[in-house]
């Protein structure tokens, strides 16, 4: 992707080498918002953009991106459903325990001088953060109508929805659940996807062919089939 950033020998040696945009542990909110800081970057000269940002003050807590611009300092926040519900998140936190933890972040960044923003991203979806960037703070700082959203999304979504996108051209036999065993992933989340490939055109998937074809292989049988217009031989998976 491009992006330089340090990174001590020793921490590379104990945790390996993760890239700070498009590893595939980070989310889609945050994935979004860094090339969207990318895009700003290049035609406001954005300073000093540091995603992650954890800096002394705040302890080993951290903020999801930073910049400078005009002189001032901002953080950016996208919320997702740790902020809100904590549906997709495994915290030992309660609700109402993140929620301050915010709240408490927010306060420490404004003893610093540094604006935050937040940026609702609960559903987690393309069009729900478009339209809250579009209604939040940044739309008063930048002109957002220069943003190119649809580089957004495919940045977002590149890394590990293109490899599975891939696989699955390499071998359309492929169930969902024989993905999810070789990327460690839920069916279900493959699922979801291979649709968002099919959008962008890196695939072609159809739950609903893919869902009769599951059912066959697991309750139908091979059946040899000889074709008398062809003379060709070859088997056909019976249904239930």
């Amino acid at each position: 992707c491009e992006h330089e950033f340090k990174r001590a020998i020793s921490y590379v040696n104990k945790y390996g080498f993760h890239c700070q945009c498009c590893d595939d542990g980070i989310s889609y909110p945050n994935k979004f918002s860094y090339e969207l800081l990318n895009q700003l970057k290049d035609i406001y000269e954005l300073k000093n953009i540091q995603h992650e940002y954890s800096p002394n003050w705040v302890g080993r807590r951290r903020y999801d991106n930073y910049f400078e611009y005009n002189n001032k300092s901002y953080i950016l926040e996208m919320d997702g459903g740790f902020h809100k519900n904590g549906i997709y998140t495994t915290s030992p936190y309660g609700l109402e325990e993140r929620q301050n933890i915010d709240i408490e972040k927010d306060e420490l960044a404004r003893k610093h001088n540094i604006d935050v923003i937040r940026i609702d991203c609960e559903p987690s979806t393309f069009e729900n953060i478009k339209t809250n960037i579009i209604k939040s703070k940044l739309s008063l700082l930048f002109d957002i109508s220069i943003i190119d959203w649809d580089k957004c999304n495919l940045f977002a979504m590149h890394n590990i929805v293109k490899k599975v996108c891939d696989r699955f051209n390499e071998n359309p036999n492929l169930t969902t659940n024989d993905l999810g065993k070789i990327f460690g992933l839920y069916a279900t989340t493959i699922a979801s996807y291979l649709k968002k490939g099919t959008t962008l055109g890196w695939c072609n998937y159809n739950p609903d062919y893919e869902a009769r074809k599951f059912q066959a292989l697991k309750f139908g049988h091979k059946i040899d089939i000889y074709d008398t217009d062809t003379d060709i031989h070859y088997k056909f998976n019976s249904i239930r």
